[in-house]
């Protein structure tokens, strides 16, 4: 852009020059300085101009490709959104598609992996003071905290989420805040985001969703999906 022009007029100056010299050796009329800097001069301010209309268009450009993506975003978010729907009925359906928990649960967990993609998943009830896992699956999960298992419930982020009944998401696992992330930590695990399970207004529960590397989960899930 303007860079490039202002390069071209300077070297343009000893070809100029050049050409001046053997003009004045000519005509035997003396070197004429000013048609020197008249013709570099035009060069510089031709090279500011259209310097400036090449960032312009350039800026422009990088406008309307924003534009252009913005709109393709918002064109298919609609669809996004049915997909979204689609599966959480599926899901729903999943849950109560057999009288077996077994079953019901494998059935759940099937749908379930279509709406949010995880590592390990948890659904986990407040019962009695303790966080009692009624189901399980993906890494660890007969090892670690396996369903039927329980742990006091002081201190573990099924706690929070009875008191803020929203969702909670840990960017990054730390024991040293929940003592149950340490186990995670060694499967490799580095995320965490915990939706909870409402009856009316009242949070029995969560749903804990587990993955690998930390800040695993996208803004869509951390607001939309939870």
């Amino acid at each position: 852009a303007v860079a490039g022009g202002l390069a071209v007029a300077l070297v343009s100056i000893p070809v100029l020059s050049v050409f001046e010299h053997l003009r004045a050796n000519d005509s035997h009329r003396g070197f004429r300085y000013g048609f020197v800097t008249l013709q570099v001069g035009l060069e510089v301010l031709m090279a500011l101009i259209v310097g400036w209309l090449v960032r312009r268009l350039v800026s422009e450009s990088r406008e309307a490709r924003l534009r252009a993506d913005e709109a393709e975003s918002l064109r298919d978010e609609p669809g996004r959104r049915a997909d979204l729907i689609d599966a959480a009925n599926r899901t729903a359906r999943a849950l109560a598609s057999s009288l077996e928990s077994d079953d019901a649960f494998g059935a759940f967990i099937r749908e379930l992996r279509v709406l949010i993609p995880f590592e390990r998943v948890a659904i986990i009830l407040a019962e009695d003071g303790v966080a009692q896992v009624v189901a399980a699956a993906g890494s660890g999960s007969e090892e670690i905290f396996p369903a039927g298992s329980g742990e006091p419930l002081a201190g573990t982020i099924l706690e929070d989420a009875l008191t803020a009944a929203q969702p909670l998401y840990r960017p990054r696992l730390d024991p040293d805040r929940y003592q149950e992330e340490g186990p995670f930590l060694a499967l490799g695990l580095g995320s965490r985001l915990v939706a909870p399970l409402l009856v009316g207004a009242r949070t029995i529960g969560m749903l804990s969703f587990v993955r690998r590397g930390e800040d695993a989960f996208g803004r869509d899930e951390k607001i939309g999906r939870a």
